[in-house]
């Protein structure tokens, strides 16, 4: 028994395969600079690592000086 598909579109008509349809390929134009292959660096580079972090200054705030214990006033005698 050949399995014949049916075509939904019209069901009397097995369906065939229509002819892939051309496609056109447009060749790209060959880059006009080509990069040297760059050749592998003999310096091994350490494992990635995250750049510092570069605290940003804080606002400068009003310097107070130490704390100084008020002097005792010593009552006159």
């Amino acid at each position: 028994m050949t399995l014949v598909q049916v075509n939904y579109a019209n069901p009397s008509v097995p369906s065939v395969k229509a002819p892939p349809s051309p496609v056109v390929t447009i060749p790209t134009p060959p880059s006009p600079v080509k990069a040297p292959p760059t050749p592998p660096s003999p310096v091994k580079t350490p494992p990635y690592q995250s750049p510092p972090i570069v605290k940003q200054p804080s606002p400068p705030l009003v310097k107070t000086p130490p704390y100084q214990s008020p002097p005792i006033l010593k009552p006159p005698s």
